[in-house]
């Protein structure tokens, strides 16, 4: 469960910039906070170390 969600946040962290940029939408950033938090959670799993190393040295200031 925690690899699905942790995939389906990573989407959504691609595609609510997308959508502000490209598609005039700025309403869908208000979503970005509770993703981040979502991702975090999923990233606690010991299943999915390797991935939260992996974005702590590549996107270490992500809150």
């Amino acid at each position: 469960y925690a690899v699905l969600g942790a995939e389906r946040a990573l989407r959504l962290i691609g595609l609510w910039p997308r959508l502000l940029k490209r598609d005039g939408k700025p309403q869908y950033m208000a979503h970005m906070p509770r993703t981040m938090d979502y991702l975090s959670r999923n990233l606690a799993h010991p299943a999915l170390a390797t991935l939260r190393a992996w974005l702590d040295a590549h996107l270490p200031d992500r809150t």
